[in-house]
């Protein structure tokens, strides 16, 4: 019997925090634990916030939330949500650009295009529905007031990961770049806070003196599904908002590096006029292989913790689990009993 360490979500919290995505990394860990169990691993079942503990120094493999390899090398599987509340992703690399599957760009022409579109279609006609998305969101409202033909361009926390090891650009930076281009080309632009942009002050503040500068630049607070569906075009670092936005059908341009970018067109601050000309040429056939890129990250690449594909995904993560202990370890796993350290 071998023996696992799982560094939980809830012990990369500050100690008496809680986080809106907990009880859905709870769902994927309880997921993981199952599959322990039927591969015969013992593992932690309690929280443990100290790396240097014995469970986690003795542990013959390691499963980690929320990190990469980049960051902690000894571990063999790491696991996070992504883009949509109800997707995870495990792997042995790490997750979002880092992830081995998105290393290079996926064979999106073998997705039933059909089965693509469908897919998009219900869920943005849920998230039209319910005004939902991965981070809260107010009500959605039909009456908001935007400028006509705009583009959209979502902020980011200046701290997440994705922009320390995945942006060529800081956001403060990108906000004003995008924002001098607008009023050079007398393009109107709304700015949209991330939802904890919050802790971020200086940001706030910066995308307020912005908005006051200019005429064409507009910050606006609502329901983030009410922007993209009127939107001309998403223009982003590597938000979330981004595959959010190729659910809608909306053309996409990125800057960061992003798990998303083969089906948006690649930025710099440079190439702001090319973005544009790509939103407003943006063809069914474009919009099609974003839908196909949607349907292979739902349904292939990403993890589902929807009640519909609990069994399904039980089943995929189980292989994952037991390919890997295989070949950390060299020797094929047997399920041989259950176990709690």
């Amino acid at each position: 019997m071998g023996r696992t360490y799982i560094r939980y979500m809830r012990t990369l919290q500050p100690h008496g925090r809680t986080s809106q995505h907990e009880p859905k990394y709870k769902v994927f860990e309880k997921l993981l634990q199952e599959c322990l169990d039927r591969l015969g691993h013992s593992y932690n079942s309690h929280y443990i916030f100290d790396d240097d503990d014995a469970a986690c120094r003795n542990a013959d493999f390691i499963i980690y939330a929320h990190r990469t390899k980049r960051e902690i090398p000894e571990a063999h599987l790491y696991h996070k949500q992504m883009h949509l509340s109800h997707l995870f992703t495990l792997d042995h690399n790490g997750w979002g650009p880092d992830h081995s599957g998105m290393l290079q760009r996926p064979a999106l022409e073998s997705v039933d295009v059909h089965e693509a579109r469908s897919l998009c279609s219900r869920l943005s006609a849920e998230f039209r529905t319910t005004g939902s998305s991965k981070a809260r969101q107010p009500p959605s409202d039909r009456n908001l007031a935007t400028p006509e033909n705009y583009i959209l361009v979502p902020f980011q926390r200046p701290t997440d990961d994705t922009i320390i090891n995945h942006s060529p650009i800081e956001v403060q930076d990108f906000a004003s770049e995008v924002s001098r281009w607008a009023e050079r080309r007398s393009v109107d632009v709304v700015l949209k806070l991330h939802p904890s942009n919050n802790l971020d002050p200086e940001l706030v503040a910066h995308a307020e003196k912005l908005a006051s500068e200019h005429a064409h630049v507009h910050l606006l607070s609502g329901n983030i599904n009410d922007f993209i569906l009127r939107a001309r075009g998403i223009l982003c670092i590597n938000s979330g908002v981004g595959f959010e936005s190729l659910i809608h059908g909306k053309p996409v341009a990125t800057l960061g590096n992003c798990d998303y970018k083969w089906a948006t067109f690649c930025a710099t601050p440079g190439s702001l006029d090319e973005a544009l000309q790509y939103f407003d040429d943006y063809s069914d056939e474009q919009r099609d292989l974003a839908h196909q890129l949607v349907c292979y990250y739902c349904r292939h690449h990403a993890y589902s913790i929807r009640d519909e594909d609990l069994d399904s995904t039980r089943n995929r993560v189980l292989e994952v689990i037991k390919q890997r202990i295989a070949i950390e370890h060299g020797a094929e796993t047997t399920p041989v009993g259950r176990g709690r350290f």
